[in-house]
């Protein structure tokens, strides 16, 4: 089942867009395996518009997150506490913008930038809207770079074979971002600017 939804991009396609929106969305509803419909995804490349694929799978990509910002919002009693005095807390309310869409239009895990969102009650509609713009400038661009990658494997390999091997490459890439090493440097960069921001802001 897991294959016909996310791999066979046959079966994705008697679904047609809707098909991509709920795979999407399925795939954003976790944390490591984001990228699992992406073969199924690039292989309709060659029935529908990069751009109009790109903008479905983005939508789907951003209702999935929106489970997360409940989460966030959620645990957002122990830190109300903590909240007025908490200098990172400011510094998210001035920058999320900025983060939430760096983070949602690259293949970087956002999921606690999203968390974040919900803690601090950030309005759900922006939230989406944020999402959904980044999300979908990250598709398209992967929807027209990965359809001309997938048609040329597709031409000099059989359908599944080409599949399994985008499948993979996904679930590498998926598994890279997520990675604690990985992410672990991702978050001395990010605490690096952090310092820089909050430097910035006590001197203003």
């Amino acid at each position: 089942m897991l294959y016909r939804v996310f791999v066979d991009g046959a079966a994705l396609w008697s679904y047609g867009l809707l098909g991509v929106f709920l795979a999407a969305l399925l795939s954003h509803l976790s944390i490591i395996a984001r990228g699992v419909f992406l073969p199924a995804l690039l292989s309709l490349t060659e029935f529908y518009n990069p751009a109009v694929l790109g903008l479905v799978a983005g939508l789907g990509g951003a209702f999935g997150e929106v489970t997360v910002y409940f989460l966030g919002s959620g645990i957002r009693n122990t830190l109300d506490d903590r909240r007025e005095d908490d200098p990172l807390s400011k510094l998210a309310e001035k920058y999320w913008l900025i983060l939430m869409i760096l983070f949602a239009a690259s293949p970087l895990p956002d999921t606690p930038i999203v968390l974040l969102a919900g803690s601090f009650r950030l309005p759900l509609w922006k939230v989406i809207l944020i999402q959904a713009t980044g999300k979908t400038t990250l598709y398209v661009a992967g929807a027209y770079v990965g359809g001309f990658v997938f048609m040329e494997l597709k031409s000099t390999l059989e359908y599944e074979t080409a599949s399994i091997i985008l499948l993979a490459a996904s679930l590498i890439l998926s598994i890279i971002v997520s990675w604690r090493k990985s992410r672990d440097k991702i978050l001395k960069v990010l605490g690096k600017i952090y310092h820089v921001l909050l430097k910035d802001s006590c001197g203003k």
